[in-house]
């Protein structure tokens, strides 16, 4: 190994420090985390377009003629 290489033994004191559980939003502020855009806060399943069955058709078809009365 070089003099110049520098290296570390051994291993992280806190090892479960990621595990550990923030609480609340505010608390994530304090550490200096931003929340996330509104990409990742989607809107459940009440938002957006309904769908609905389509209306009945109207039938043209057989319609009574109207007579030109003199």
């Amino acid at each position: 190994v070089l003099d110049t290489c520098v290296a570390t033994v051994g291993r992280v004191s806190n090892v479960d420090h990621n595990k550990r559980v923030i609480g609340k939003a505010g608390r994530n502020r304090w550490l200096g985390k931003r929340p996330h855009t509104g990409l990742w806060h989607r809107k459940g399943g009440w938002a957006g377009r309904k769908i609905k069955p389509l209306p009945l058709m109207k039938s043209y078809v057989n319609l009574p003629r109207v007579t030109a009365q003199e």
